[in-house]
């Protein structure tokens, strides 16, 4: 955009070759369906600080460790233009169906936590039933506030509270806010 230039991305397969940030980059950079980008920063999101740890990209060090099932934030410059898009394509293999996925937790101040939308949970079109999905299988009791998703054109987020509810896609990354009943987190999904 003419402004920042941010997208979430999940990275959705498994990928021996991905295993620091900056593999992140390299595979960004070298993995279009059309165009070229250059990567500025690469970011994970910490929900016990509630905020984005940041690496910047071409310094050389190998930053932060990445997961597959993972959401990241990714800056980019798009090569001789000052807005438009690119399409990044992954490839791997599918991750194992596993238990336990993310951490949401609640903190003293706000309760975000980026998750992927389980590649096995294609029976959820919505961020109603993602909610539900979240809530009925979690470790314990919790409640979805909101559910939200990057808007990489306004560069910012649409929030979603219920009843609104708004189309979902399974690998997509979505922030959801949360309140758990009792403690500090609970482990998603469960069985």
């Amino acid at each position: 955009t003419p402004t920042t230039d941010f997208s979430m991305i999940g990275l959705i397969f498994d990928n021996p070759n991905l295993v620091k940030a900056r593999d992140l980059g390299n595979h960004i950079e070298n993995n279009l369906f059309a165009g070229s980008v250059d990567v500025l920063t690469l970011s994970t999101w910490n929900p016990v600080a509630q905020t984005f740890t940041s690496y910047l990209y071409g310094t050389g060090t190998p930053g932060f460790d990445v997961f597959s099932k993972q959401a990241y934030r990714v800056e980019i410059d798009i090569t001789g233009l000052t807005s438009g898009s690119v399409i990044w394509a992954q490839v791997g293999k599918v991750p194992e169906v596993t238990p336990g996925t993310y951490t949401l937790n609640q903190t003293a101040t706000t309760d975000f936590n980026w998750i992927l939308q389980p590649l096995d949970m294609v029976a959820i079109t919505n961020t109603t039933q993602l909610a539900e999905a979240i809530e009925a299988s979690a470790s314990g009791e919790v409640d979805v506030i909101t559910i939200a998703r990057w808007n990489p054109i306004a560069q910012s987020l649409t929030s979603y509270i219920r009843p609104g509810s708004s189309t979902t896609r399974f690998g997509y990354p979505y922030r959801v806010e949360v309140q758990v009943e009792d403690g500090r987190f609970v482990i998603w999904p469960e069985d």
